[in-house]
Order: structure tokens, then sequence, then C-alpha cells
């Protein structure tokens, strides 16, 4: 949809940064606690964490969908003028790519409990494949069958498997680390 589409995946990636901006203070905050009870061994705090940080990160993430689902026309109004074309695939767009919220808290806490734990690798494979594998071949494939709403979805695709991926690690790795 050419320099309107470029725009509005522009506007996207703001309002993506800005509200991933919760997501990534939270898990600085939470950080600490995490390494420090776990270098205590304290397996129950640990656990009660890992439940209280999904619970507080998935809340958020819930609050930042329904944010951007019902100021979708706001939020295009502060990057471009109201009645253009770039303001309405914005606001279709938002609709879609908002959804992604849902997961990418989960997915950017289960890459910072594994950096908290020591384990590195754990969470740059998390980070890595997240943000660059599972993106771009949704970004290439989702196209072919839903057209201009696969590069909108892409994201919410990526999470979902990335999801599947972290909780998957998170659980393997339980007996490991004690929670």
């Amino acid at each position: 949809i050419g320099a309107d589409g470029v725009a509005a995946y522009g506007i996207l990636l703001n309002l993506g940064f800005l509200f991933n901006s919760v997501f990534i203070g939270y898990n600085m905050g939470v950080q600490q606690y995490i390494a420090y009870n776990y270098g205590e061994q304290n397996h129950s705090e640990l656990t009660s964490l890992l439940r209280k940080s999904r619970t507080i990160v998935g809340t958020c993430g819930v609050l930042l969908w329904v944010i951007s689902l019902c100021s979708a026309p706001l939020i295009a109004t502060i990057f471009v003028g109201n009645g253009t074309n770039v303001h309405e695939i914005t606001v279709h767009a938002t609709r879609i790519y908002t959804i992604s919220f849902l997961l990418s808290g989960l997915n950017m806490f289960a890459s910072t409990w594994f950096t908290a734990l020591g384990n590195g690798s754990v969470s740059a494979f998390i980070s890595f494949t997240r943000t660059l594998v599972l993106e771009l071949v949704a970004v290439f494939t989702l196209p072919l069958w839903f057209g201009i709403d696969g590069i909108w979805s892409a994201i919410i695709v990526a999470e979902i498997f990335a999801f599947i991926l972290s909780q998957s690690l998170i659980f393997a790795f339980g007996k490991r680390y004690g929670y």
C-alpha cells in the first residue's frame, strides 16, 4: 500500500515502543528481586514472583490492548491528520497490531526471568527468536494468505509462537532453578 502503509507501520512501531515501555519498566524493577531470591535459594519466593509477575504483566497487557483498541482513532490523529488515507490505515492496523500486547509483556518477562536467573543463553534465545526469527517468518508468509492484514498480524503470530516457546522453557527449567 505504498508510502501510506509505511507511514502507518511507523506509527505502529512508535505505539509499540511506547506501550512496551510499561513492560520494560516492570522487568527492570523485578529483575533484581528474582536474582536476589535465586541467589538466596528462596524457592517459595521465586514461585511467588513468577506467579505474581505473570498476573501483573498479563493484566497490563490486557489493559494496554483495551486502551489502544478504544483509542485507535485518537492515536492515529496524534501522528497524522484526521480523514487522511494514512489515518484510516493506521486506525485499522492499530486494532489488529495491538492484539500483540496481550502476549508481548509475558514474552519479555520470560526473557527477563532467565536473565535474572543467570541464564543469558536462554534469555537471548527467547529474545532473538521472538523479535527476529518469528516476526520475519510471519512478515514474509502471512501477507501471502491475508494480504496487507498479514503485515499487521505478523507480530501477533510471532508473539503466540514466542509465548509457547517461552512458557515451555519456563516449565522445562523449573526443577533446575527451583520455582
